[in-house]
């Protein structure tokens, strides 16, 4: 999605700059989900580890 708002507000900016602007959030964004879930998952196997979990 272009926004529009930030090309009428920039004028000099073009539209592969505005796109490219975009991309470096998303991927930015995907990157902190992903250290998230990693964190997350880190703290599940220390909890599994210390004995915690479901028993069999």
């Amino acid at each position: 999605m272009i926004s529009l708002p930030l090309i009428r507000t920039h004028r000099s900016l073009s539209y592969l700059e505005v796109i490219t602007a975009q991309n470096n959030a998303l991927q930015n964004e995907l990157e902190a989900i992903t250290m998230r879930r990693d964190k997350l998952n880190a703290i599940t196997d220390l909890y599994r580890a210390l004995g915690g979990g479901v028993e069999k």
